[in-house]
């Protein structure tokens, strides 16, 4: 087959097999499903939230509060300072309470 001016032909690794069966469960129950438009709209999604963790996690507070306009949900902020607790908790605990008969050595 002739392949087009400014075309690619992607092909799927062991590793990319998941990728592959997805778009084929696509196209399987939906015939009018373009696999372009679908890879065209996942690269421009990662190169827009991919790499800045930040606006992803803007993004998802944004849909949350469309979709549960009625429920508390927390600033991207309150996220990390409260991630960030948890974190440090969980390693500020007394360490002398801690059952010598326990821990072996290496």
């Amino acid at each position: 087959m002739a392949k087009r001016e400014g075309s690619f032909t992607f092909t799927f690794s062991k590793r990319n097999n998941d990728v592959k069966e997805i778009i084929a469960a696509k196209k399987k129950e939906n015939k009018d499903f373009v696999t372009t438009d679908y890879m065209c709209e996942a690269v421009r999604f990662y190169e827009k939230y991919g790499k800045n963790n930040a606006d992803l996690r803007n993004l998802v507070v944004e849909i949350m509060r469309q979709e549960l306009p009625n429920a508390y949900v927390p600033t991207a902020e309150e996220i990390d300072n409260t991630s960030s607790h948890i974190f440090d908790a969980s390693f500020n605990g007394n360490i002398n309470d801690i059952d010598e008969s326990c821990l072996e050595e290496d």
